[in-house]
């Protein structure tokens, strides 16, 4: 609909510089113009959802895990309510097959978990979760939760066969808003740096 608009609007300066060949010039270039700037405005849109995206489990990126924690950590400041973080760290016996593994265990999670919290494939092997408004008590019942949702899971390997693996949730909690966005990037570091698997 905007597209159609702009060219209309690019037919009507034409008739403005007389309709002659300086007119259709005239159009036939704010036309190209309009497009590329369109087609511009996609393609960006495009790329955002692809960085927003991790391609091989159609669960959130870093980039949009880190972003949406730094609002959330703001957020949860403003409010004076908690948010608490679970990191599902995963092993997987066949090396490769980890996005079939954490799209699996990530489409059992979405069903744990209330709308507007946050689910994200943060590494190679490893899951994160951000809880708003969540206490240390309520992260642990939400902990329980996910495991017993994920108790018994089996996923099925490109080979037909089931895949081994195993995983084990972490959880980041604390009971005021203190500490904020870095407390929280430092305490997934220091689990980066080898508690984990």
């Amino acid at each position: 609909m905007g597209m159609l608009l702009c060219i209309t609007l690019a037919y009507a300066l034409a008739h403005v510089y007389g309709g002659g060949v300086a007119g259709w010039m005239a159009f036939i270039a704010l036309a190209a113009a309009l497009f590329m700037g369109w087609h511009t405005d996609v393609q960006l849109r495009r790329m955002q959802v692809c960085m927003d995206h991790d391609a091989g489990t159609g669960l959130g990126s870093r980039t949009w895990f880190e972003q949406r924690l730094q609002a959330e950590c703001a957020r949860s400041q403003r409010m004076l309510q908690p948010v608490a973080l679970l990191v599902l760290d995963v092993a997987v016996v066949d090396r490769g097959q980890e996005p079939r593994v954490l799209a699996a265990l990530g489409e059992h999670l979405r069903i744990s978990i209330r709308q507007e919290e946050v689910l994200a494939r943060i590494e190679l092997h490893r899951l994160a979760l951000i809880a708003v408004n969540c206490s240390q008590h309520q992260a642990s019942q939400l902990k329980q939760r996910i495991e017993e949702r994920l108790h018994g899971l089996r996923v099925l390997g490109a080979n037909g066969r089931f895949l081994d693996f195993t995983w084990k949730i972490y959880v980041i909690a604390h009971e005021t808003s203190q500490g904020g966005y870095e407390h929280y990037l430092n305490s997934l570091r220091e689990l980066e740096g080898g508690k984990g698997f």
